[in-house]
């Protein structure tokens, strides 16, 4: 997922050449999105990752502060908005600050838990590089599919999203999570095989995959 060679993506070039057509910021981001999400899944209106890109190029408060160049900065911001856009995120239990000005590092939350009988901490968590190490969205009314673009958060850690109405297929692009230590997608309705690319997390410690509709064995 995303380019594999270490070289920087080349910048979008407006279609017809000679600088006659203007490329919109919509254009240059959705340009920079195809190095890592198929053209034809940006080209569908209807899909989360390309209102995530409607969304990143004429709604996002912070968007004069991210150029569609800086590409760490805009998949990073993109994969998250795609998860909460594809999984019905206005109508989640807590919105814990998502799709706000905030940097996503900020999208996050303090809930209160009753089973503890006290406050608990959701949503995106980064560390002092400002680079998401663990995503913690369980219990929380999460409702549709995530996206194959979850592979771009390659420092992700942990990624908690049990008891949910998660569905589909678990993304294939999760084996480019290798620092990953805890995956947690039980209780949801996921669907198929468990891919083998998740083979590639040496660093896993936690696999949960219970209660879901999954088919074939959990990957040694």
């Amino acid at each position: 997922l995303g380019p594999s060679n270490g070289q920087t993506p080349p910048r979008p070039v407006a279609p017809g050449g000679g600088g006659k057509t203007p490329l919109t910021r919509l254009d240059r981001i959705l340009a920079s999105l195809e190095q890592i999400t198929p053209s034809s899944i940006l080209a569908d209106p209807k899909s989360p990752q390309h209102r995530a890109a409607e969304w990143l190029s004429k709604d996002d408060p912070a968007l004069s502060s991210i150029e569609p160049d800086d590409y760490v900065r805009l998949y990073q911001r993109y994969a998250l908005t795609a998860l909460y856009l594809g999984t019905k995120g206005p109508d989640w239990d807590h919105r814990l600050n998502f799709l706000t000005g905030a940097h996503e590092c900020d999208w996050s939350g303090e809930v209160w838990n009753d089973d503890i009988g006290d406050y608990e901490s959701k949503g995106v968590f980064c560390d002092v590089s400002r680079t998401v190490f663990d995503i913690v969205l369980y219990d929380n009314g999460l409702e549709g599919t995530i996206g194959e673009e979850i592979g771009v958060l390659h420092a992700l850690q942990g990624f908690s999203v049990w008891t949910n109405r998660l569905r589909g297929e678990i993304p294939t692009t999760m084996g480019n999570l290798k620092l990953m230590v805890r995956l947690d997608l039980g209780n949801n309705q996921f669907t198929s095989s468990i891919p083998q690319s998740l083979l590639n997390m040496r660093q896993l410690q936690e696999f949960l995959v219970d209660d879901n509709q999954l088919d074939g064995p959990v990957p040694p």
